[in-house]
């Protein structure tokens, strides 16, 4: 803006000021943004300058300041919303495509497998309530095709963390119950391995494969009620391409 549009620099500022992250640990940013009562007013001032910055002249610098601006947008308007799963999701999708469209390379993208899997109408259930949208994954599948690899990564029991910076306390995961797909992961005894489900198999594996399938999930894990957080509503051939199995974790430890 500065070099474009100097005379619509203090107008950015004006609306970039109230923007700006209260915290540095992002974790708590969201904190302190969920406990905004009116999160109208920040709505409007990203969507300002989003359009401040759409109105520059069309140049490579210009789309990537305004993808930042869209970016703002989006996690503005997704926490403002009391289910934001698909809005997160469509918005995840978009900012990936637009990144491989802008650079050419190839993306990896890592997420929660709720996230990646390939998914149309997936429904997750954290902590026993029950949320139904269609999957970041599943839209990169039906842009790339084939050119999309899902891979899931999956495990056992162990220990496990997911405060900021692995800070929470180390809570206890035991195995999986029978009617989760973990569980007969797990049963094959091996520390780790890695599955193609491309690939040739025996007509009970493939049933068992394009079986409806429940997979473990942490989003609300809880010690006291371990076997109620999971994701449904598709199959692991329909879900990945691929699945990473380590029979125990162990908690995260900060680099």
């Amino acid at each position: 803006m500065a070099k474009a549009a100097p005379h619509k620099l203090q107008a950015l500022q004006r609306h970039l000021q109230p923007l700006r992250p209260r915290h540095e640990n992002t974790r708590d940013n969201l904190a302190w943004y969920m406990g905004v009562t009116d999160k109208q007013p920040y709505i409007d001032h990203a969507r300002q300058v989003h359009r401040l910055v759409k109105r520059l002249p069309h140049t490579r610098e210009q789309q990537l300041a305004l993808h930042h601006a869209r970016q703002i947008l989006s996690w503005y308007e997704a926490f403002s919303l009391k289910d934001n799963y698909a809005y997160r999701d469509s918005r995840a999708a978009e900012n990936l495509r637009w990144w491989q469209r802008y650079t050419g390379d190839k993306v990896a993208y890592w997420a929660a497998a709720a996230h990646t899997a390939d998914a149309p109408g997936l429904q997750v259930v954290p902590g026993g309530q029950s949320v139904r949208f269609d999957s970041a994954g599943s839209h990169l599948r039906r842009w790339y095709g084939d050119a999309y690899r899902s891979v899931g990564v999956t495990f056992d029991h162990g220990t496990l963390n997911d405060g900021p910076g692995c800070g929470t306390a180390p809570a206890t995961v035991p195995r999986p119950a029978a009617d989760f797909v973990n569980r007969a992961l797990g049963d094959a005894g091996l520390d780790e391995y890695a599955v193609d489900l491309r690939s040739p198999a025996p007509k009970a594996v493939l049933d068992w494969l394009r079986a409806p399938a429940k997979l473990r999930g942490y989003r609300a894990y809880t010690p006291e009620q371990p076997q109620k957080s999971y994701m449904t509503g598709g199959s692991l051939a329909q879900w990945f391409d691929v699945i990473v199995h380590r029979r125990e974790i162990t908690p995260c430890t900060p680099l």
